[in-house]
């Protein structure tokens, strides 16, 4: 199951994602894409640094985060994959479409 944390500034919004990202968190993430859809022009940071598997539906929620974003005109960088998540990340080519090309390592 994962946890996740929210961290608001006025630079944007940080949300630390922890565990394991999967289908069971369908109703929990909910919430995140909701917050990430709301009002335009807000820079938002997914942290992976912590998360220790995400399996593909979790891939699927990363991919609707981002389209949520850019609907309502918010930009999202997903960060710091490591380890598993990391080499996912770098297998399916998620690691330049949602981390704009940001340093993933």
């Amino acid at each position: 199951m994962v946890d996740y944390s929210v961290e608001h500034s006025e630079d944007g919004t940080v949300y630390r994602l922890s565990g394991r990202l999967g289908h069971s968190d369908n109703v929990r993430f909910t919430s995140v894409l909701t917050d990430i859809a709301d009002g335009p022009g807000r820079r938002i940071v997914v942290d992976l640094a912590n998360l220790e598997f995400m399996d593909s539906f979790g891939i699927g929620l990363m991919l609707i985060a981002a389209d949520e974003a850019r609907r309502v005109g918010n930009h999202l960088n997903v960060c710091r994959p490591t380890g598993a998540v990391h080499r996912l990340f770098t297998w399916t080519g998620l690691r330049e479409l949602l981390a704009d090309g940001a340093a993933a390592e």
